[in-house]
């Protein structure tokens, strides 16, 4: 049977032996040719067509059809025919092109066995994916430029063409990917997401044990250290400052890191000091912090630093810290008890203040509220006694002994800009606890699975599978939460009903110290 085709390649050889058909287009090429480069193709050849199928020709060759991509397979029949095709990539080409330019031919190379020209696309990936530790240097000293979702795609042809070598240098820079985009790439399976997620946080966990090991081990000691105290045997004043500078950094990166993303710094109240600055995280340590000494921490005690958010206005968030120490296992002697400050029954000291339920974790979210004074006009050290009292009206839930309170007062700064709390915190996550559902069964608290109402419209600010970017979200805080009509202020949403009334209650208490202060500079 003689087959008619109208579609002829650019290679069609008139001395042809045998005629491919891919896609309706037809390439004669020689058998010789093909069976030097490829087995499979010579046994192709050499394979005795089925009986229905010997008298297809064309031209007086015979035709075999291939179920091959017409382009891909186009690449490899010029790489055969013409001997320095290769040559053709520039040594430069950006790793988009490089990979559009060998991809297909490393396809079919690999599906017919064309031994060389496979081993030609290997060695050329591995250029740009090396193997080895020297090579990575080599390549980073370079400068060559990824664009990390395009490398992406380098990760399913490793895995169809049979090339996982290349895989781990392929995995390391799709690491650089946010979470959100990673989840949305319509290239990777959801196996190799896993994978990528998972080195994310190997990867972060290395950095804070090696490259950022300074910004997450503290020097804040795990008991106190003789050079920490002072001749009484007792931590030293000055060594619950130098701990409270870690205490409130680490609890900020913990609490606020979208914040920290969109280039925001933290300042506390007070006379500036020059700020600690790395490329995406500033925060400047003033002198507005407060304490109240309840009792010592001898030497050589362990203790440890609780923070928590007390409450905020505007402009100011005051985060409280609790030192405290475990109580001794040796003994079961009572600590001296300190008198504080009695307030009227009806003040609410229970509960937390909001509901930290997607990114913070437990330990430092969790907050006691703060209880309202008599007199909003105490002095600070009156204020003080007010805030530990109302603080240490709870026992610690793991039956610690409180030994000193500490109150800071903080803003949130883009640029020179103040950024209201309330819209740091949404954005964070926090927000008020769920409410018990209609037919009366428990709330079920909010978690990434369960988020609470507001954090599609947040997502919609900050993550670009949902419309929002980091652009977007610096926008915000600098001041496009004003252009936000009330009723769509979805931060307001997030810290109104419970948590509103508590903050409204702990400000109180806390903007007295403030007023302490003024006091004292008038005498």
């Amino acid at each position: 049977m003689t087959h008619e085709l109208q579609l002829r390649s650019d290679y069609w050889y008139d001395d042809g032996s045998v005629i491919i058909i891919v896609e309706e287009t037809a390439f004669r090429v020689h058998k010789s040719i093909l069976s030097q480069h490829s087995d499979v193709f010579a046994d192709l050849f050499t394979i005795p067509e089925p009986a229905a199928r010997e008298s297809e020709s064309l031209e007086g060759c015979s035709v075999v059809h291939l179920q091959d991509d017409l382009h891909d397979f186009t690449q490899v029949i010029k790489a055969i025919y013409k001997p320095f095709y290769f040559d053709e990539l520039p040594q430069n080409a950006d790793l988009r092109k490089l990979l559009g330019f060998i991809s297909g031919i490393l396809k079919i190379s690999t599906k017919y066995n064309l031994t060389r020209i496979r081993q030609k696309c290997i060695d050329i990936l591995q250029g740009k994916f090396p193997t080895t530790l020297s090579g990575c240097e080599e390549l980073v000293s370079s400068g060559y430029q990824y664009n990390a979702t395009t490398v992406v795609s380098a990760i399913p042809l490793a895995r169809e063409t049979n090339v996982p070598e290349i895989l781990p240098w392929a995995f390391y820079i799709s690491t650089n990917i946010d979470t959100d985009t990673l989840l949305a790439d319509p290239v990777l399976s959801w196996r190799d997401k896993a994978l990528c997620l998972a080195g994310k946080s190997q990867l972060w966990e290395r950095q804070k044990e090696d490259t950022h090991k300074f910004l997450f081990e503290f020097a804040r000691p795990s008991d106190c250290r003789i050079d920490d105290s002072d001749f009484n045997g007792h931590l030293s004043n000055s060594s619950y400052a130098k701990t409270m500078d870690s205490a409130r950094f680490k609890a900020a990166l913990a609490m606020f890191p979208r914040f920290f993303v969109a280039g925001g710094w933290m300042a506390l109240a007070g006379t500036c000091f020059p700020p600690f600055e790395l490329s995406y995280i500033k925060l400047t340590f003033l002198p507005a912090t407060h304490y109240n000494f309840i009792r010592e921490i001898p030497m050589l005690a362990p203790y440890e630093v609780r923070l928590s958010v007390g409450s905020w206005d505007q402009k100011w968030i005051y985060v409280v810290a609790k030192f405290v120490t475990k109580p001794s296992k040796k003994g079961k002697k009572t600590p001296k008890t300190v008198k504080q400050p009695t307030f009227p029954s009806n003040v609410d000291t229970n509960g937390t203040l909001f509901n930290a339920s997607l990114r913070t974790d437990n330990q430092i979210s969790t907050t006691s509220s703060p209880a309202e004074p008599t007199d909003s006009s105490l002095r600070t050290s009156d204020a003080l006694k007010a805030v530990a009292a109302s603080l240490s009206s709870q026992p610690e839930p793991d039956g610690a002994i409180l030994n000193t309170i500490s109150v800071s007062q903080c803003c949130f700064k883009i640029g020179r800009i103040t950024v209201p709390p309330a819209v740091v915190l949404a954005a964070n996550g926090f927000s008020v606890s769920a409410s018990p559902l209609a037919d009366g069964s428990p709330a079920v608290s909010y978690s990434r699975s369960n988020p609470p109402p507001h954090w599609a419209q947040a997502k919609a600010v900050m993550s670009r599978p949902a419309g929002g970017s980091k652009r977007k979200l610096q926008e915000l805080f600098k001041g496009g939460w004003r252009e936000v009509p009330e009723a769509e202020r979805w931060w307001d949403a997030a810290m109104g009903g419970a948590v509103e009334e508590r903050r409204k209650k702990g400000l109180e208490v806390l903007q007295s110290l403030g007023l302490g202060i003024a006091g004292v500079r008038n005498l």
